[in-house]
């Protein structure tokens, strides 16, 4: 059987902060990178001393071999909160990503972020109660049967944006591509 992960990597810029992230509400953007690891195929000298399963938070997320995303993505709204535009994020990385598992035999899902309610939403810990959230966690959860019918095993996984170096990197891109699209269209 395959050890191949697809791990999806997001990171949402609002442009509101509150001490609530449930209260924040502005111009949101969640930014995705997806890439396929094969822990089995790694050769860093590093990464071979680490489980197979946990090979991709040196090797991806630290960045000590020279991987290349298979899949990018943004979602853009002019008024949302980070929970929400996360939630948005990932179900829309999912359905973009969704080819990747036949065309690359995955076996996990890897769905990292800094947005821990949204994670809670996918793992099931928490229940949505504004419309417009259970309304993207039904929509999930539609697609999470789908990919789970394919793959062994789906893995949310919370991060600061300080923990790894890809993360730095996805943030600093959210944060630039949300403050692009603020001053070019919202002048």
């Amino acid at each position: 059987m395959s050890s191949k992960q697809l791990i999806i990597v997001l990171d949402e810029s609002t442009s509101q902060k509150n001490e609530n992230p449930a209260c924040e509400l502005g111009k949101s953007l969640c930014f995705w990178v997806a890439y396929v690891y094969d822990p089995d195929n790694d050769n860093h000298p590093t990464n071979k001393k680490i489980p197979g399963e946990q090979r991709y938070e040196t090797a991806i997320l630290m960045k000590s071999i020279n991987a290349k995303p298979v899949r990018s993505g943004a979602i853009y709204n002019d008024v949302d909160t980070p929970i929400k535009i996360c939630l948005d994020g990932i179900l829309r990385a999912l359905e973009a990503c969704k080819y990747l598992i036949n065309k690359h035999e995955i076996s996990e899902l890897m769905l990292i972020s800094d947005c821990k309610p949204a994670l809670e939403f996918v793992q099931k810990e928490n229940t949505p109660k504004a419309v417009a959230v259970v309304s993207l966690c039904n929509q999930l959860d539609e697609i999470l049967k789908e990919y789970k019918t394919k793959i062994s095993n789906v893995q949310p996984k919370h991060v600061s944006k300080n923990d790894y170096l890809l993360f730095k990197d996805i943030d600093g891109i959210a944060k630039t591509f949300r403050s692009k699209i603020d001053s070019t269209f919202n002048k």
